[in-house]
């Protein structure tokens, strides 16, 4: 993954590698793709046209991601809301919750 070429689709989606992409986060030249099912967020540097991205790194926190849909800042953290399609059937007392990570200086 670090330093895999990415090119950067017409329709703001990754063409190359992000099937399970939802949010996308773009801060300047570091562009954050979550991965819902992978329970991941893919870290890219974009090239000044913002065609083409080199992967950096991959955030993930097992203990703390239930299926992450989208991304928000605040400060120096990125703020995830978990989805939470890790449970089957949700009923009223399936318990949701926000997680935050540190942001990658890229």
């Amino acid at each position: 993954m670090k330093g895999a070429p990415y090119t950067v689709g017409t329709d703001a989606t990754m063409v190359n590698g992000f099937a399970n992409g939802y949010g996308l986060l773009l801060l300047g030249h570091p562009l954050y793709a979550v991965q819902q099912r992978q329970n991941a967020i893919d870290v890219l540097r974009i090239d000044d046209a913002g065609t083409k991205g080199t992967a950096i790194t991959r955030i993930t926190d097992p203990e703390n991601f239930r299926v992450p849909t989208t991304a928000a800042v605040y400060g120096d953290r990125i703020y995830l809301p978990n989805a939470r399609f890790d449970v089957a059937e949700p009923t009223p007392e399936t318990d949701y919750d926000v997680v935050s990570v540190e942001r990658v200086r890229a």
